[in-house]
């Protein structure tokens, strides 16, 4: 009897990390998102003093023990934590979360992921500073603020992790990428903080839907239904109050009309935006006589060619920087192959044909997402 019970329980266990893969929450990483949180709070960490968040030369907490996520075998995890005073800021406060890659451009379009035996998880947060950049609090307490933040914020900074992990373990699966798609996710990553607010909402969703962020969502849902312990029973009311499931839902609830009224309400904003891209980035845009919806017009295809400039300025760095293994291994072939590129982002449509197609996608992606979500249901005790 206790012979079958057992091998019973290993079937079942067996399928579930099946199901665990099918629906992209690797094996075991949920289990090393716990570990790396628990050796922020149960131990005494080490932190670094940075002007910048890019900044990753610092100190590291290291778990050395190698560890497995999915069929991926790591020797160490780097837990790096920056912590950047300000002067306008009173308290200790989170900024972010990231994982790094390297990688070089090994073709047209192709750009080739390294692999890596180990992984680094940084930790990004705001402390009291003076003018100067120096913390105006001592060591112990902001070792202290960190560990109160993380304690209050247990299910969202593990489920955090998790998300981090899972885009460390896709690099790693993933031996090359598209990279007209990772410019896109790094410039809609900059431009959702475009300083007018409704076009930085729309490069955070189109952040938000990218290839590289809905690989690891149900990873971060996963992990909150887990340490939730949420029910089949409990599971719709979780998933309709959960963050990541209401963002998808606005996003697929936006149309271009929407957007566009709200620019129109917006069109002093706008006018002085043209008048700044004007003064301090060259352009010689006359809004004199024009209507509200000619303006908002301008304003979108400047916004585009901004964001096409940017794109290419990523596109650019990575092709200067190409590995000797690497196809674009001299200056011809570097112009050669940035010009290939330039005709694929710089597209031939207007402002507002490319702000509309991105919304139709950005609800198209998120209507995928959000049915991945759905089967996570199987998963609910």
């Amino acid at each position: 009897m206790g012979f079958f019970y057992v091998l019973n329980y290993l079937y079942c266990m067996k399928m579930i990390n099946r199901l665990n893969e099918a629906l992209g929450v690797p094996e075991g990483i949920l289990e090393v998102a716990e570990e790396i949180y628990d050796k922020i709070v149960k131990t005494d960490f080490k932190y670094n003093i940075v002007e910048d968040f890019e900044d990753i030369s610092g100190d590291r907490n290291i778990i050395s023990t190698p560890f497995k996520i999915g069929d991926l075998t790591f020797k160490k995890i780097s837990i790096i934590i920056n912590v950047m005073p300000h002067f306008k800021t009173d308290e200790v406060d989170y900024d972010g979360m990231s994982i790094p890659s390297q990688g070089e451009i090994v073709g047209i379009g192709k750009f080739k992921n390294v692999k890596q035996d180990s992984l680094v998880v940084i930790f990004n947060f705001y402390c009291p500073g003076d003018e100067y950049g120096d913390p105006t609090m001592s060591d112990r307490k902001i070792k202290d603020e960190i560990k109160k933040l993380l304690i209050k914020g247990k299910n969202k900074f593990t489920a955090s992790v998790a998300h981090e992990l899972k885009h460390g373990y896709d690099t790693n699966k993933t031996p090359y990428e598209n990279i007209l798609n990772r410019s896109k996710y790094q410039t809609s990553s900059k431009f959702s903080r475009f300083p007018v607010y409704e076009i930085s909402y729309i490069y955070f969703l189109s952040y938000f839907v990218s290839v590289s962020e809905t690989l690891v969502r149900p990873t971060e849902v996963m992990s909150l239904i887990r340490s939730r312990q949420i029910t089949k029973k409990d599971f719709l009311n979780f998933i309709k109050n959960n963050e990541t499931y209401k963002t998808l839902n606005k996003i697929r609830s936006l149309t271009f009309e929407k957007f566009y009224n709200r620019l129109l309400d917006k069109i002093y904003i706008i006018k002085q935006s043209i008048s700044a891209f004007n003064r301090d980035l060259g352009y010689d845009v006359d809004i004199t006589d024009k209507s509200d919806e000619e303006i908002v017009d301008i304003f979108l295809e400047i916004v585009k060619d901004l964001f096409d400039d940017h794109s290419m300025d990523f596109i650019k760095s990575l092709t200067f920087n190409s590995g000797e293994d690497g196809l674009i291994s001299n200056f011809e072939n570097q112009m050669r192959y940035l010009m290939s590129m330039s005709n694929k982002v710089r597209k031939n449509i207007s402002g507002k044909e490319y702000f509309k197609s991105e919304i139709e996608n950005n609800a198209k992606k998120a209507n995928l997402v959000i049915r991945k979500l759905a089967k996570l249901y199987a998963m609910a005790k």
